[in-house]
């Protein structure tokens, strides 16, 4: 029986009113951060005070020896955006991280729209991105972190709707701000891929263009002639730990589990899948996530010019120090707070596929920061944001040829 259009009228006011809300609390956050901040006209902070200088340095006219011989070591797409700001005005710092700023309010955009109109869960999911202080902190900075976060939550965003060139595209840009960021093609790759039937499996472009883009990568490899540039190639990884490091991986996933999961819990609550994940398979993984915590504890950055991990290290500092076996408390609290993760991801699902390539890329990492986990974090929140996906859910059948 078709309803009468009155029937909808409260659910379309409903729905403006949500919109209305959105738009009012993101526009209150935003000039409480921008008043708060200075007005984004303090002085270089921080990694600022390396980071401008070489976006300074692209504002000019450059080619690729350029490209190979900045001393940074993201791959320098953000460089080259934030250097254009220093080449059409003399404010260009400020512009720059204004430019950051709305970038990042753009992300919760992306979560508040995620089902293509405010619901009170996109609501609350963007809410709960607000809690992860790094997302805020860095979005008022000339740092690369925030771009990499908008491009793999808009190829996610895309990737959701079906739009897998615009995907593809997006996360080829992220790797272009960060290498790091390959994790996120490649994660939705896999899950495209093994989600089909192993009798049905079929080339689509739903796993092949997010290949494709992280492929992207192994072109900055070859100019760089690694994954950094050459001038920063040494003294990058510490020479008596080699290159892999599974204590930073251990820390990253820790971190998901205190900036995520915590306010996720706190947000959504237990949900009934949760309840399944304690069974045979999660005491298996927290046994061997006990091992690997007892071979690598996270104690320390790897990085001799980092003194601390980030804010998580910092507070547990705070918790412990001054306790008997100091050490051996902190290494529990983290445990716990990585164990709290594993059951949050114990079942099969876009989300699980996206924190364990991440964590995986992790182990490379030269050195270990709570601040990694911002782009995560963006696109976990996005996904929370569309209950019913628990992986991809789009307009269009998988397997459709659509590279719009």
């Amino acid at each position: 029986m078709r309803l009468p259009p009155r029937t909808f009228v409260p659910i379309l006011r409903n729905r403006r009113r949500l919109a209305l809300r959105f738009w009012l609390l993101l526009g209150a956050v935003y000039a409480i951060v921008f008043l708060v901040a200075d007005r984004l006209m303090f002085v270089l902070d921080r990694d600022e005070l390396h980071f401008w200088p070489t976006s300074v340095g692209f504002s000019g006219h450059f080619d690729l020896s350029t490209l190979r011989q900045y001393s940074e070591l993201n791959t320098p797409l953000c460089f080259i955006i934030f250097g254009q700001f220093a080449r059409f005005s003399e404010h260009g710092l400020w512009l720059a991280r204004c430019f950051n700023l709305a970038l990042s309010a753009c992300v919760l955009v992306l979560i508040a729209y995620a089902r293509g109109r405010v619901t009170l869960r996109s609501l609350l999911a963007s809410a709960g991105l607000i809690t992860c202080a790094y997302f805020i902190l860095f979005s008022t900075h000339v740092y690369s972190d925030t771009i990499a976060a908008f491009c793999v939550s808009l190829g996610l965003w895309l990737q959701l709707r079906g739009r897998f060139l615009g995907a593809a595209s997006a996360w080829t840009l992220a790797i272009a701000t960060r290498q790091y960021m390959v994790a996120f093609p490649l994660a939705v790759a896999g899950w495209e891929y093994f989600r089909q039937r192993p009798s049905a499996r079929h080339v689509s472009c739903a796993w092949v263009l997010p290949l494709i883009a992280a492929a992207s990568l192994a072109v900055w490899m070859i100019l760089f002639g690694g994954l950094v540039p050459p001038n920063m190639a040494v003294g990058v990884w510490p020479a008596d730990r080699g290159r892999f490091f599974l204590d930073h991986s251990l820390y990253f996933v820790t971190c998901v589990g205190v900036y995520y999961g915590i306010p996720n819990l706190l947000i959504f609550g237990w949900t009934p899948r949760l309840n399944h994940a304690f069974g045979v398979r999660t005491m298996v993984l927290a046994i061997i996530l006990a091992l690997m915590f007892a071979i690598a504890p996270p104690l320390k950055n790897s990085a001799p010019y980092v003194s601390t991990m980030g804010y998580l290290d910092k507070g547990a500092h705070w918790m412990v120090d001054g306790f008997p076996a100091a050490t051996a408390l902190r290494v529990t609290v983290f445990y716990a707070c990585a164990l709290w993760t594993v059951l949050r991801f114990a079942h099969a699902s876009l989300a699980t596929w996206l924190v364990a390539s991440n964590a995986a890329v992790m182990i490379g990492a030269p050195q270990a920061w709570d601040k990694y986990i911002v782009p995560l974090v963006c696109t976990l929140w996005l996904l929370d944001a569309r209950p019913r996906c628990n992986g991809i859910c789009r307009t269009r059948p998988c397997g459709s040829v659509d590279l719009s």
